[in-house]
């Protein structure tokens, strides 16, 4: 859950260090879960379980993205040069904080 503008919304959480060519990053939306390796689940992701989907790449860029515009159930790449870019929020990044 975040407070966005005053409203509670649900995040999706992922991160990705499969990064393809040093820019774009692989983020698995499914879920997989199990407790036995045999007996391994994956759910699709369904863009309609929150409200944006929070994603961490390995180069420390995060994105930020309404749910509703992801129509995969499996996986996105996402790059500063792709569809979503738009979403990419700048934050400091670990190696600007002074100390």
């Amino acid at each position: 859950m975040a407070d966005i503008n005053g409203t509670l919304k649900k995040i999706s959480v992922k991160t990705s260090r499969n990064t393809q060519n040093n820019i774009s990053y692989f983020v698995q939306l499914r879920n997989t879960g199990g407790g036995r390796k045999n007996n391994i689940r994956q759910v699709p992701f369904d863009n309609a379980s929150c409200d944006y989907l929070f994603i961490y790449t390995f180069d420390e860029n995060i994105y930020l993205i309404p749910a509703k515009e992801v129509n995969s159930t499996t996986g996105i790449t996402v790059s500063p040069n792709n569809e979503w870019s738009k979403y990419l929020v700048h934050i400091r990044k670990f190696v600007e904080f002074q100390y």
